[in-house]
Protein backbone atom coordinates (compact mmCIF):
# COMPACT_ATOMS: atom_id res chain seq x y z
CA UNK A 1 0.00 0.00 0.00
CA UNK A 2 2.61 2.40 1.11
CA UNK A 3 4.11 1.47 -2.34
CA UNK A 4 1.43 2.55 -3.93
CA UNK A 5 1.18 5.69 -2.44
CA UNK A 6 4.79 6.77 -3.24
CA UNK A 7 4.56 5.56 -6.63
CA UNK A 8 1.54 7.65 -7.40
CA UNK A 9 3.33 10.58 -5.70
CA UNK A 10 6.47 10.37 -7.72
CA UNK A 11 4.57 10.53 -10.83
CA UNK A 12 2.50 13.04 -10.11
CA UNK A 13 5.46 15.03 -9.31
CA UNK A 14 7.25 13.83 -12.70
CA UNK A 15 4.22 15.05 -14.35
CA UNK A 16 4.10 18.46 -12.80
CA UNK A 17 8.06 18.99 -13.37
CA UNK A 18 7.27 18.16 -17.06
CA UNK A 19 4.59 20.88 -16.84
CA UNK A 20 6.30 23.57 -15.39
CA UNK A 21 9.38 23.13 -17.25
CA UNK A 22 6.97 23.03 -20.73
CA UNK A 23 5.41 26.30 -19.51
CA UNK A 24 8.67 27.76 -18.26
CA UNK A 25 10.13 27.51 -22.11
CA UNK A 26 7.02 28.58 -23.37
CA UNK A 27 6.97 31.47 -21.52
CA UNK A 28 10.57 32.38 -21.77
CA UNK A 29 10.12 31.84 -25.83
CA UNK A 30 7.36 34.47 -25.41
CA UNK A 31 8.89 36.89 -23.64
CA UNK A 32 11.82 37.14 -25.83
CA UNK A 33 9.85 37.67 -28.63
CA UNK A 34 7.78 40.14 -26.97
CA UNK A 35 11.02 42.30 -25.33
CA UNK A 36 12.52 42.30 -28.90
CA UNK A 37 9.64 44.21 -30.74
CA UNK A 38 10.67 47.03 -28.15
CA UNK A 39 14.32 47.36 -29.46
CA UNK A 40 14.95 49.64 -32.17
CA UNK A 41 16.01 47.25 -34.96
CA UNK A 42 16.09 49.84 -38.20
CA UNK A 43 12.10 50.33 -39.06
CA UNK A 44 9.92 47.64 -38.43
CA UNK A 45 9.59 47.45 -34.92
CA UNK A 46 7.17 48.58 -32.75
CA UNK A 47 9.95 50.89 -30.80
CA UNK A 48 10.43 52.43 -34.16
CA UNK A 49 7.21 52.54 -35.09
CA UNK A 50 6.45 54.52 -31.84
CA UNK A 51 9.40 56.69 -32.27
CA UNK A 52 8.28 57.80 -36.29
CA UNK A 53 4.41 58.50 -34.25
CA UNK A 54 6.53 60.79 -31.68
CA UNK A 55 8.30 62.57 -34.52
CA UNK A 56 5.37 63.42 -36.31
CA UNK A 57 2.99 64.49 -33.04
CA UNK A 58 6.09 67.09 -32.48
CA UNK A 59 6.21 68.09 -36.17
CA UNK A 60 2.11 68.81 -36.00
CA UNK A 61 1.92 70.71 -32.71
CA UNK A 62 5.00 72.62 -33.97
CA UNK A 63 3.38 73.81 -37.40
CA UNK A 64 -0.43 74.19 -35.30
CA UNK A 65 1.66 76.62 -32.73
CA UNK A 66 3.19 78.67 -35.40
CA UNK A 67 0.32 78.60 -37.40
CA UNK A 68 -2.20 79.90 -34.77
CA UNK A 69 0.69 82.42 -33.89
CA UNK A 70 0.77 84.00 -37.24
CA UNK A 71 -3.51 84.47 -37.06
CA UNK A 72 -2.64 87.12 -33.36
Amino acid sequence: MFVDIASTIATILGILTVVFAVAAWVFKNWLKNYLQELKPNGGSSMADSVKRIEARIDFLTKEMIDHLKGHE
